[in-house]
């Protein structure tokens, strides 16, 4: 079973509360709930899991009806969140997407899902930005991994910060393969979702384009843009 877990949390300093903020604002539709309809456009996907420690967030993954995850521990720890999530799901495969990610591809998801599939590795991503060089948009990032590899990196990660960033421990340990789907980073094209600009900046771009726009879409509204 193939499941898209989207790690979701309300705690955010730069930002408070902005997956529950309206994308764009006044349209009534958060923007944590715009990732989940548009994962919901996925072929590859057997179900959609919100990964959270947040009761709202709960909510609006029932609203949109999709399952969600939390695990109540005395301290965070997100890789066992999504350890517990896959498990708990019976997840062979495990897509991990971000709720400050609004613009995600289903269409370059698809093609991770496949490639991952097809390749023979641990670990499908088309970018890290902690872990190596990256030239890719910001705010398209996908990894597709095993349940094998998640179970093995819950049993031997140790570090904070690998139990923080939940794939960290994978790069430096398993076996990896990094997917170009050939949008290239400029400084100038950021479609992740951390300050209020940020967030401004997308809400324009789901006033223009809607909310069902493809990759081709924004990559043509934002260069005829610049």
């Amino acid at each position: 079973m193939i499941a898209a877990l989207l790690q979701a949390r309300t705690g955010s300093q730069r930002l408070p509360n902005k997956v529950l903020k309206e994308l764009p604002e006044g349209s009534g539709v958060s923007m944590l709930a715009r990732i989940i309809r548009r994962l919901k456009s996925c072929q590859s996907l057997d179900e959609i899991i919100v990964v959270t420690p947040d009761e709202p967030c709960m909510v609006i993954a029932r609203k949109e009806g999709v399952k969600c995850s939390r695990l109540i521990q005395d301290k965070r720890d997100v890789l066992a969140e999504f350890h517990h999530a896959a498990k708990n799901f019976n997840a062979d495969t495990i897509v991990r997407v971000t709720a400050d990610c609004p613009c995600i591809s289903w269409q370059l998801i698809d093609k991770i899902v496949s490639i991952h599939l097809e390749g023979g590795v641990d670990l499908t991503y088309n970018r890290n930005d902690n872990l190596c060089r990256c030239v890719e948009v910001d705010g398209l990032d996908t990894e597709v991994f095993s349940f094998e590899a998640l179970d093995k990196t819950h049993s031997l990660a140790t570090e904070p910060s690998d139990r923080e960033h939940v794939t960290r421990w994978m790069y430096e340990n398993l076996k990896t393969e990094m997917v170009e789907c050939g949008w290239y980073h400029e400084k100038d094209i950021k479609l992740s979702v951390d300050t209020q600009d940020d967030f401004d900046r997308i809400s324009t771009i789901y006033e223009e384009l809607g909310d069902d726009f493809t990759m081709k879409d924004l990559r043509e509204y934002i260069e005829k843009d610049k």
